[in-house]
């Protein structure tokens, strides 16, 4: 197996460099194209920052002969510490971009993550300070998005990868205990995507209210909190006041074309990932959306 640096990034393939066995260089039979990656965030509340450190990007071409072991590494140099809470709101940091790689098709992509119990390399940081964001070896299998795609030939794979910070986060259950990350991960084509946004009429939003607009896949769906049970939203808006036009907005970005439910909520933060919240989350406001290729439509809430 060998290694190539390719602008900041070390791609790591037996897929489509030749062996270490035989000589070295490219073997120019195979049909190249190139593969561009970027994250974003759906954000989570009471964090004022949600830093990780993603060292490489994995994917596996259609076909591989040992399905569990074949894949391509593409090593980020140096590692990247990376706070997601500053990629919400349709924003995003390119990870890779035009790495060179075989034209075909793909079966799924792996964020590598290092989020150890020390919170030296991820962490959260809220009103009471730092502390440590851990993933566990059983919630690293989350890491990888089985959402196959196309590298054409000559061409650039572009997409985004939107991490979920909401379902993604399971704060401690009491004062100073560990922050687990249980990652909820999506890929999309980034040229292909669309988004919702608009404005929450401020006579919903009391002293006691933290809002959040939900979207789920599908019309008339009937909205339900974060539980990790049907339906689940597609992703999460956080509603801000806008200083300048004094307007509450939200933004929910990144999602394929089709028919979408939004859905307004004021206990945004009583929605823990890991249990029902059904008593405790109501919906407000409920509407429908139809979102376009490369368009964003507003929805007033």
């Amino acid at each position: 197996m060998n290694s190539s640096v390719l602008k900041g990034v070390v791609f790591v393939s037996a897929a489509i460099l030749v062996g270490s066995c035989g000589g070295g260089g490219w073997d120019w039979d195979i049909d190249l194209g190139y593969l561009t990656v970027r994250l974003a965030d759906s954000a989570v509340d009471d964090a004022m920052a949600v830093v990780v450190q993603v060292e490489a990007v994995d994917a596996r071409v259609s076909g591989a002969q040992n399905p569990s072991y074949d894949y391509d590494r593409f090593k980020i140099q140096p590692v990247e510490q990376i706070d997601l809470l500053a990629l919400s709101d349709g924003r995003s940091e390119l990870l890779l971009k035009g790495v060179v790689l075989s034209a075909d098709r793909w079966d799924w992509i792996r964020l590598v993550i290092r989020a150890g119990i020390n919170g030296e390399d991820s962490w959260v940081e809220t009103a009471t300070g730092r502390h440590a964001l851990f993933l566990p070896d059983s919630n690293e299998r989350d890491l990888l998005i089985p959402t196959s795609f196309v590298v054409p030939k000559n061409g650039t794979a572009d997409l985004t990868i939107d991490f979920d910070l909401r379902q993604s986060i399971i704060p401690p259950q009491n004062p100073g205990g560990l922050y687990l990350l249980d990652p909820v991960l999506r890929l999309v084509q980034t040229e292909l995507a669309g988004q919702i946004d608009g404005t929450v009429d401020p006579l919903w939003i009391d002293n006691g209210c933290t809002p959040v607009v939900y979207g789920f896949a599908g019309g008339n769906v009937t909205p339900d909190d974060i539980d990790r049970l049907a339906p689940e939203p597609v992703t999460e808006g956080t509603v801000r006041l806008d200083g300048q036009s004094g307007d509450y907005r939200y933004v929910l970005a990144w999602l394929p074309a089709g028919e979408y439910t939004v859905a307004l909520t004021c206990q945004g933060d009583l929605d823990r990932p890991d249990r029902d919240d059904t008593p405790l989350v109501a919906f407000l406001k409920i509407a429908g959306a139809t979102v376009a290729v490369g368009q964003s439509i507003r929805i007033d809430l």
